[in-house]
């Protein structure tokens, strides 16, 4: 029994192995702009790839693997070709705009503090008023509170615990109840 599996693993590598052969390495070039593939988990679906760029390429490491360099920050990274897309050709007149997307695109926000809490007039949904790391008090933006919860549990309870007494304590106290019950789960 064993010898029959032994022998079909080995049929199955050499077909692997010659298709492997045949595969057409990437066509992407020194200068070329390109999109990079970053894998994301979708809640109850497999992973799928969310596409930042532009970056440049600029070495091939080998037939399938390349170094890019992000047009912002000069930071290089190694990417398979399998997670490389074309951008445009290497001639992309890469503009302020651009960049600034780009930026934009690919910036992650650190939240310094939440400040208050407020119902949203038409929604009803409860709202957390977020002081953002490195930006003005200009910039502060409301953001739904079981989002802000997701992201920062520990900030949401000690905002909660210095607010106990605001009107909509009860609703923030119910917000982080449901996580810590999803989370025992």
């Amino acid at each position: 029994m064993h010898k029959i599996i032994d022998e079909a693993t080995e049929r199955e590598r050499q077909a692997h192995r010659k298709r492997s052969i045949k595969r057409q390495k990437p066509n992407f070039g020194m200068g070329d702009y390109v999109l990079v593939g970053v894998p994301e988990k979708r809640h109850g679906q497999k992973l799928s790839l969310n596409w930042r760029g532009p970056y440049r390429v600029v070495d091939l490491l080998n037939g399938y693997v390349f170094q890019v360099e992000n047009i912002v920050t000069k930071e290089r990274q190694q990417v398979h070709g399998d997670r490389l897309q074309f951008y445009a050709d290497n001639k992309l007149n890469v503009t302020e705009e651009i960049k600034t997307q780009f930026a934009f695109d690919n910036a992650s926000f650190d939240i310094d503090k939440v400040i208050d809490m407020r119902m949203h007039e038409e929604t009803g949904e409860l709202q957390l008023l977020i002081q953002w790391k490195g930006f003005s008090e200009v910039e502060n933006s409301w953001e739904p509170a079981t989002s802000i919860n997701a992201d920062a549990p520990a900030l949401v309870k000690l905002f909660h615990a210095r607010n106990a007494t605001h009107m909509y304590a009860n609703n923030l106290e119910k917000i982080i109840s449901r996580t810590k019950a999803s989370m025992r789960k």
